[in-house]
This record gives C-alpha cells, sequence and structure tokens, in this order.
C-alpha cells in the first residue's frame, strides 16, 4: 500500500531482469544493487535508496547492466559517465543547485537521440554524443535546453509519437521526427501554449 508518507516514486517496465539495478534520487545520488540482492531487499520491505539528504527519495529505476548512465534535472543539466564507475557505497551524480533535482535517468548502450519535454510545452532533440562524457560521477552539470522545468527525457524513436498529458487532463501527441534535432544550447520548440496547463 502506497500513502502519503510513502508515495510512489518511480517505475520501471521489467521483461528480462538485468544483472544491475541503478537507482537515482532526486538530490542526484546514485547507487547499483545486484538483481540478487534487490529482490531479496524487495522481499524484506527495507528501503533500497538511502541518502544522506533529508527528505531525499528515489526519482528513477533503470537498467544498470547498460554501460553509461544519463542523470537530467529539472533545470536543463546533464552528467554521463560509466555505471561501472559508481561506488558501491553510491555517489553523487553531479554538482546541484539548492533549487535544482534531478528528473530523469536513462541507461545508454550506444550513442543515439534523446528527447527532452518541459512543462511548458518545449520539445527538443540532442544527440548523446554532444554530451561529454566524465570517467566517474561527480562535478557541473552540462547544459542541455534553457529551461527550468525540464520533466522527463526519452531515448529518441523515429515514427513514433510522443504524449504529453496536462495537469487538466488533455492529451496532445506530436510526432518525434518532427522535433527539431538541436545542436547547441536553446529552449527548444513549444508544442502549445500550456503556461496555465502544464505538461505533467
Amino acid at each position: 500500500p502506497f500513502g502519503p508518507r510513502d508515495p510512489l516514486s518511480a517505475a520501471a517496465v521489467v521483461g528480462e531482469p538485468p544483472r544491475l539495478w541503478t537507482v537515482v534520487t532526486r538530490r542526484g545520488r546514485v547507487r547499483q544493487h545486484l538483481a540478487a540482492a534487490f529482490a531479496r531487499e524487495l522481499a524484506t520491505g527495507r528501503p533500497i535508496a538511502t541518502s544522506p539528504e533529508a527528505r531525499d527519495m528515489p526519482v528513477a529505476i533503470v537498467n544498470g547492466d547498460p554501460g553509461e548512465l544519463m542523470v537530467f534535472t529539472r533545470w536543463g543539466r546533464s552528467a554521463r559517465f560509466p555505471q561501472r564507475a559508481i561506488s558501491a557505497q553510491g555517489d553523487a551524480a553531479l554538482e546541484l543547485e539548492e533549487d535544482d533535482q534531478v528528473v530523469a535517468a536513462l541507461p545508454l548502450a550506444d550513442e543515439g537521440e534523446i528527447v527532452l519535454a518541459t512543462a511548458s510545452g518545449a520539445v527538443m532533440r540532442r544527440s548523446t554524443t554532444q554530451v561529454k562524457a566524465r570517467m566517474q560521477p561527480g562535478g557541473p552539470g552540462q547544459p542541455l535546453i534553457q529551461a527550468f522545468d525540464l520533466m522527463a527525457v526519452f531515448l529518441y524513436q523515429p515514427h513514433a509519437d510522443l504524449l504529453l498529458l496536462t495537469h487538466s487532463g488533455r492529451l496532445l501527441t506530436h510526432p518525434a521526427d518532427m522535433i527539431p534535432l538541436h545542436e547547441r544550447l536553446g529552449k527548444g520548440t513549444p508544442v502549445g501554449q500550456l503556461a496555465r496547463d502544464p505538461v505533467i
């Protein structure tokens, strides 16, 4: 049972369970778990994400097997590093401003493109090659989009549609192929006037 004191904060689709799971928290803590140990922790109901910061909570749980991890913040910054570089005790993925927080994380097996979406309805495609990989977690994040309301990041899939659900329950669709590929920092392309009905 989930309740006000313990709400659902992250979810993942699972087919074949990976060997490792990576959990990322709102304040940017990353930690990996062996699948067998992870299953035991789930069975006992113990927390899988611990953070030295108060009121920190998980925001993403992703496949820990692919080579690299990309972490994204509400202020449009990103960090990229090898998953094998995450220490057993966990690490800070990147340096965060006090008002910023992590909103998404993606495992990265190969180079490709990502789609960024903001609460105000701006979308942008960026190549993962534009994000420099670090040797280990930590350091300042690299800006990807000029925004303070980044809310989701996805791997780009040709001929797919991006679905945006607004606060009032409206569903907007936008062809992924029509989202411009940006090579420089920018605000993205608006898909509607959503200032009073933000994307959730």
